[in-house]
């Protein structure tokens, strides 16, 4: 046991610059998860067959792509990367958001809050399959 001054304390030595995600969230398998679709995964999720809309932060405002009006977000049956961490998973306005790594619209990396699905469910996403990493 000992004492550190806060100068010099780092508290995530793992994260990246790209928004606190781990270093290794592109390449590691354990990250990747997938947009559900209504031809893999049922009809249940037909609802998801356009995307969904990515916000700035759990319930938050909407993203767009660059200056414009148009709604950003992963599309349909997209490969987006999840952290895992409890800290990348919130409930708020009834849904149980989390925070992902996607490819935006214009095809340039982004990280914004999806819906997952009602608070306390997991929904939306699922693990990729083989192959799709």
């Amino acid at each position: 046991m000992g004492w550190v001054t806060t100068n010099t304390l780092i508290t995530d030595c793992g994260a990246a610059s790209d928004g606190g995600l781990p270093g290794d969230i592109d390449t590691k398998p354990q990250y990747c998860r997938r947009l559900r679709s209504a031809e893999v995964d049922g009809s249940t999720y037909a609802d998801l067959k356009t995307g969904l809309v990515a916000r700035e932060k759990a319930g938050g405002d909407f993203q767009y792509v660059g200056n414009s009006s148009q709604t950003d977000g992963p599309t349909k049956a997209a490969i987006v990367r999840f952290s895992g961490r409890a800290t990348d998973l919130q409930d708020a306005d009834g849904r149980r958001w989390i925070r992902i790594k996607y490819i935006g619209m214009q095809g340039t990396p982004r990280v914004g809050w999806v819906p997952n699905g009602a608070a306390g469910v997991n929904r939306n996403l699922a693990a990729c399959t083989i192959g799709q990493n």
